[in-house]
């Protein structure tokens, strides 16, 4: 829990010092992705593989850095088939990224930070709760063109609820672009 702890202050001293460097030329990027999603773990006991979307709006505040905003929708299913229970997550996190630029194509590395919605639902009860979690994220960034780009990472994704940790893994494809 230490470990977390610092990683939150840390991310809030680089957050905070990359809103002070503002850059003139920066640009927005918006991106629309796919997910196949793996429990990993005690959470992968009870739940199978899901496909899920996220939306992402991010600031570039330098060539390299950026910050980000994004929201999802991941459904789960149960493994054992349980009939008329359904549980979803929806993601609403802010996060950072930092860009290796290189000729042709750019890599980067990324944490989100947020809060996950949960719900599990059945036919007589519906168990919304909103529980904290972070993303630690890999991925590369394809031009098509000038403003349009193949985005693809991975991203290794903790929440935190109680007496339980749910962790996943996520492989994602979608599409960016970039605009003033």
């Amino acid at each position: 829990m230490k470990y977390l702890k610092s990683i939150i202050i840390v991310f809030i001293f680089l957050f905070s010092a990359t809103i002070l460097c503002f850059a003139q030329d920066s640009k927005m990027m918006a991106s629309a992705y796919v997910s196949y999603n793996m429990p990993m773990g005690t959470t992968a006991d009870n739940y199978k593989s899901s496909v899920g979307f996220q939306a992402q709006f991010e600031y570039l505040l330098t060539e390299d850095i950026g910050l980000d905003i994004t929201a999802g929708y991941i459904p789960w299913n149960f493994e054992n088939e349980v009939p008329d229970q359904t549980f979803t997550i929806i993601p609403t996190l802010i996060g950072g990224r930092y860009y290796f630029m290189a000729r042709g194509m750019s890599s980067y590395v990324g944490v989100d930070l947020g809060l996950y919605h949960t719900t599990f639902k059945t036919v007589s009860e519906k168990r919304p709760e909103s529980k904290f979690g972070y993303s630690i994220l890999g991925g590369v960034l394809f031009p098509m063109s000038d403003n349009l780009y193949v985005n693809s990472n991975i991203s290794y994704t903790s929440i935190s609820t109680a007496g339980f940790t749910f962790t996943y893994i996520a492989l994602h494809a979608g599409l960016s672009f970039t605009f003033y």
